[in-house]
């Protein structure tokens, strides 16, 4: 994404703009940052608060470009928000829930906030990730995303077969049985039932 692009992020990090909104703010060029409330949030409503947290380092995109020397900028979000959260709304850290988006909405690192007993947009797991936790970055990619189109082109992804749901293409493709040539296909087995074993054969478990 080009920087023109966020253009009202820098607007914001530089005090050009919204800093009547402004709920907090750490100026350290390399771990600070500006908290503002969400436009998703009327502001008013305490059970569903809704903050961001924008860092002033500018060359952090998105959580993939996080390593461990991001580790105080980390830190100091969650102490710094904590502590600023509960002075100005009454609620403490064990009460907040701290995350970051991937894929995001703007490629600049922001933290969102908000009460753990709230439910917010954007907190499914998919998407969503915790500020504390350590993990893999799984994400949700939809039909006719130029992103998931990309990533095809390159084969880092590929759709899965098509499930066979209609009876008879299912019997059809028991009888012609399955080969290796085309991945859309289902590998389907032929299972040979054993006669000998009756029906009626009674269990082992005593009764």
């Amino acid at each position: 994404m080009q920087q023109h692009q966020i253009w009202w992020v820098y607007n914001i990090l530089e005090h050009r703009q919204e800093t009547d909104r402004i709920v907090y703010e750490d100026s350290n060029p390399e771990k600070g940052y500006i908290l503002l409330p969400d436009l998703k949030w009327d502001g008013k409503t305490l059970e569903t608060l809704y903050l961001l947290a924008i860092v002033h380092k500018h060359n952090i995109k998105s959580l993939r470009d996080l390593n461990d020397s991001h580790l105080p900028l980390l830190y100091n979000l969650r102490d710094g928000i904590s502590k600023a959260i509960e002075k100005r709304y009454g609620l403490c850290y064990s009460q907040l829930r701290m995350y970051f988006h991937y894929q995001p909405s703007f490629y600049h690192l922001h933290l969102h906030i908000n009460p753990v007993r709230g439910d917010a947009p954007g907190i499914w797991c998919e998407k969503s990730h915790m500020l504390d936790t350590r993990a893999t970055l799984p994400f949700v990619l939809f039909e006719g995303c130029k992103l998931l189109d990309e990533f095809e082109e390159k084969g880092a992804v590929r759709k899965s077969a098509e499930k066979v749901n209609n009876k008879e293409k299912l019997n059809d493709a028991v009888e012609k049985g399955c080969t290796d040539e085309s991945v859309d296909e289902p590998q389907v087995k032929k299972i040979k039932i054993d006669k000998s074993v009756k029906d009626t054969e009674e269990s082992p478990i005593e009764k």
